[in-house]
């Protein structure tokens, strides 16, 4: 893989990383805070919809590109599962993602 597709491939990883961590938190410390003073679940409704047309798609960004890099970096799936710094990076990564999916 050439130094331009793997910096093509990290940059949408860490783009879509920034919306979907922008959106929870902009989602913790603004939108609940005010649904749960006015007492009105549909202030969170109104800013989910408004955020999965952008949330998702970078969610799903995010995990084709991570499972890309991670093959690029580690090798097969197989691989991931070893005991060096780097196949703990992807375990844990793995593991937040299926909490997610959760």
């Amino acid at each position: 893989m050439s130094p331009g597709v793997y910096a093509s491939l990290l940059m949408l990883h860490l783009l879509g990383a920034a919306i979907w961590a922008g959106g929870h938190l902009v989602l913790a410390t603004t939108v609940l805070p005010r649904a749960l003073h006015a007492r009105r679940a549909q202030i969170l409704t109104d800013f989910e919809q408004g955020f999965e047309r952008i949330g998702l798609p970078a969610l799903v960004v995010q995990v084709v590109t991570g499972l890309w890099l991670a093959h690029r970096l580690l090798g097969e799936p197989a691989d991931w599962l070893a005991s060096t710094p780097l196949a703990h990076v992807v375990q844990l990564k793995l593991a937040c993602l299926a909490g997610t999916v959760g």
